[in-house]
């Protein structure tokens, strides 16, 4: 249990099946100016999507627990699959504030243009699991608007493939060949990895398609009840290593260069 006195010194955890949540991390590192973070990706058992809630949980579990041990004040879990599956569970079992994340349904629909379609690009895990099914109960009468794309093995494919990469840009047309692309208003990411791959969708559907994500409202979610819990930094901190300390679920130096790679993409856009 952090001392209330100096818990606002404390990091932030950020976890993710993989490097997807690192685009979250990103939007937390350019909002939240003074915080540190530790980031777990979880490599050693991406992806998550394709297991059951079962088996996502526990290693979410896992994960969370890790990060937990380095004294954090508070945990976002930026990962769609693992918050579906699992934010309940580590709400009731940690102190501080957990953070989750859903598909930026709301947004694609209040901002939408009437009569055309809304792609809700997700894991099956993500689609199939109740969470995302009581959202689109929240928005029952534009239910005929959503389509709903599972896209099992892609987000690892953007961690061994890269974006730009042909792999990516094949699997993108598969996806959305099949489908009228007049018809297609919006595209929601209900992924953080597919965050990544906003230049890849523009090149297949065409630069009028608007791209929906939860990464921004996540962090102003996370910024509003570090607020409310007086745990707000109140001046900058860091590690000797930097702001961000990074905990590869395997400790070895090609998973932190991947992740860092990727942050580095994420903070320049390029």
């Amino acid at each position: 249990m952090l001392d209330k006195d100096t818990a606002w010194q404390a990091p932030i955890g950020v976890l993710d099946s993989g490097v997807g949540g690192i685009g979250v991390l990103a939007e937390a590192l350019a909002r939240l100016p003074r915080e540190r973070f530790c980031f777990l990706g979880d490599l050693a058992h991406a992806p998550y999507g394709g297991r059951s809630r079962q088996e996502i949980a526990a290693l979410a579990g896992n994960a969370a627990q890790r990060l937990a041990g380095q004294g954090i004040k508070a945990l976002v879990v930026a990962c769609n699959t693992a918050t579906s599956a699992a934010i309940e569970e580590l709400r009731e079992r940690f102190p501080f504030p957990v953070i989750g994340m859903e598909p930026a349904l709301k947004p694609a629909i209040e901002h939408g243009q009437p009569r055309r379609k809304i792609v809700v690009m997700a894991t099956p895990a993500t689609l199939r699991l109740d969470k995302f099914q009581r959202l689109l109960d929240r928005y029952a009468d534009c239910r005929e608007q959503v389509l709903e794309a599972p896209c099992p093995g892609l987000s690892l494919m953007v961690e061994r493939e890269g974006p730009g990469s042909p792999a990516v840009r094949s699997y993108l047309h598969e996806l959305f060949d099949p489908m009228d692309r007049e018809e297609i208003g919006a595209v929601v990411l209900g992924c953080t990895h597919y965050t990544f791959l906003k230049a890849d969708i523009r090149a297949v559907l065409g630069e009028q398609v608007a791209l929906y994500d939860g990464n921004a409202g996540t962090i102003r979610q996370l910024e509003r009840q570090l607020a409310a819990a007086d745990l707000l930094a109140r001046e900058p901190l860091s590690f000797p290593e930097g702001r961000v300390r990074i905990l590869p679920s395997r400790e070895n130096a090609q998973d932190e260069a991947l992740l860092r790679r990727f942050l580095d993409l994420a903070r320049t856009g390029t």
